[in-house]
């Protein structure tokens, strides 16, 4: 199988992609093409097309022979399924994709909300501090033993 990555650069140069070279013969562009005329030029001759975020369509996939396409997010909403689907064309994706690192990311913002972190941060983050510039040193040594007690809720 001769596999195509068409957008390295948009997920990062520490993906191992060794189980796909053991596949078949992988080729791997860093970038994009940028015109749909370079994409379908770029896609002929292969069998399946590794991508992120590039739209794929009729006007990209036809006459180029691939067969498969992996999506390497959890979306895929840059790829149209109906042509794929008509065209026997299988669309996979990255399933369960960040579901920790999303989960965490929204506690931080509702954390974050809950606390007040915005309204604490902008003057502290511009030159017109509002009059409360002594705001962290202020209640420094009290949130000091609070958070200790806090965190340790957390070692378990």
């Amino acid at each position: 199988m001769k596999i195509v990555c068409l957008e390295r650069d948009s997920i990062g140069k520490d993906i191992d992609f060794s189980g796909f070279e053991e596949l078949g013969s992988l080729s791997i562009s860093d970038r994009a093409p940028g015109s749909p005329e370079e994409l379908k030029e770029r896609l002929r001759g292969f069998d399946a097309v590794l991508s992120n975020k590039i739209r794929l369509n009729e006007e990209t996939l036809l006459g180029t022979g691939i067969r498969v396409i992996i999506e390497m997010a959890t979306g895929y909403d840059n790829i149209d399924l109906d042509y794929c689907r008509a065209h026997e064309i299988a669309v996979f994706n990255a399933g369960h994709y960040s579901t920790d690192a999303c989960a965490q990311h929204t506690f931080a913002l509702a954390l974050a909300l809950m606390g007040k972190v915005p309204y604490f941060h902008r003057p502290h983050s511009s030159r017109d501090r509002g009059g409360r510039q002594d705001l962290g040193n202020r209640r420094h040594g009290k949130y000091r033993k609070e958070g200790r007690v806090y965190c340790k809720g957390f070692r378990s």
